[in-house]
């Protein structure tokens, strides 16, 4: 959920639903190529150590993902029954502001019911 305040400052809430946390993460790779690349061999010279690291990366990516996307079921059924907590951040201006782990779906719905702007 989405909304900006009298200030003009926007807030989300995003609830983490796949199993565990990301590790692997394949944005790193944007860090290490230059900017402005072009056509000749140098700037190949470049960015292929950013291409390198891609190619370990991303399959690497892909396995964490299948995981978590495999264990999301099981996930959902312990956090229904409270053994293990939700995820929700809060996000201000796209910068994490509050981090909460409510236990069970209705401590969910209260904890994301406070959250949630007065309108």
């Amino acid at each position: 959920m989405r909304w900006r305040d009298a200030k003009g400052v926007c807030w989300r809430i995003r609830r983490h639903r796949l199993a565990g946390v990301r590790r692997i993460k394949p944005e790193w790779a944007n860090d290490i190529i230059p900017g402005g690349l072009g056509q000749d061999p140098i700037s190949f010279l470049l960015a292929l150590p950013a291409m390198i690291v891609l190619a370990v990366l991303v399959p690497l990516w892909l396995v964490e993902w299948l995981i978590r996307l495999l264990l999301t079921p099981f996930a959902a059924v312990l956090r229904l029954t409270g053994q293990v907590p939700y995820r929700v951040t809060v996000l201000r201006n796209n910068q994490e502001a509050a981090f909460h782990t409510p236990r069970g779906y209705g401590e969910l719905r209260r904890a994301l019911a406070g959250l949630r702007p007065q309108r």
